[in-house]
């Protein structure tokens, strides 16, 4: 990664992204120390989904979920913060095995610091080498968030199924504000905060990071044919 013509550092792709972010948003990065809003607990047993959806709770315990990576790269300009998020499947609610094809739900906690007119939510999942296999967020997908003021606290949740590769995999969650563009201006966002594992109980049938499910039919009718297939092909095998 080259700044101003100048070597700043270079290695693993995925590292090097993450510093690239970290050059990008440098003025507006999100302290994950001595935040005067948000008072840290210690780590410990949780109630699964019973602290995110109580929105008297403010505490910051993304630390505390079992599938945190404490080398989750943050920045933003700190106007929202994610506060906690939660992985479920199979109706357990902080996993971090995921079996492939089954329903996953996202939630994302974001304690708002002052008003915004349209908040915007977004995740990606990647893989372990930093490569992007989807990410969307609201605006996106054309949903538009009400208003929200300073101080509160909402909880969000994406639903969908992870017909991926069996494999390790990384989630970034953000919280932004509509700004006409695609991602909007950045308030927060947790790069690699999360980390689970995808597997395949049976044998896999397929290649690649995707299982696009294909379907397949057969459209002759070998019995309705006109010529024969002798007087079709004329093919010899030469020694």
């Amino acid at each position: 990664m080259l700044d101003g013509g100048q070597l700043v550092t270079s290695g693993d792709p995925a590292y090097v992204v993450d510093r690239y972010y970290d050059l990008l948003f440098d003025n507006r990065r999100v302290s994950t120390e001595n935040l005067d809003e948000v008072r840290f607990i210690a780590s410990g047993e949780t109630n699964e989904l019973g602290d995110i959806l109580d929105q008297s709770i403010a505490d910051d315990l993304c630390h505390t979920r079992r599938s945190y990576n404490k080398n989750e790269v943050r920045f933003g300009s700190g106007a929202a913060r994610i506060v906690d998020y939660a992985i479920e499947s199979e109706g357990h609610g902080d996993v971090t095995n995921i079996q492939f094809g089954r329903q996953v739900q996202l939630y994302i906690k974001v304690l708002f610091c002052r008003n915004v007119e349209v908040p915007i939510v977004g995740f990606t999942v990647k893989t372990l080498e930093g490569v992007e296999i989807f990410g969307t967020n609201t605006f996106l997908m054309g949903k538009k968030l009400k208003p929200v003021s300073q101080g509160q606290i909402c909880v969000f949740r994406f639903s969908f199924s992870l017909q991926v590769s069996p494999s390790d995999y990384f989630f970034n969650i953000g919280v932004a504000e509509a700004d006409g563009t695609r991602g909007g201006t950045v308030l927060d966002v947790r790069r690699s905060v999360a980390h689970c594992v995808v597997t395949l109980d049976t044998e896999r049938s397929f290649d690649g990071l995707l299982d696009l499910a294909p379907s397949f039919d057969v459209l002759t009718d070998e019995s309705r044919h006109g010529v024969s297939r002798d007087d079709r092909c004329s093919y010899s095998e030469k020694p």
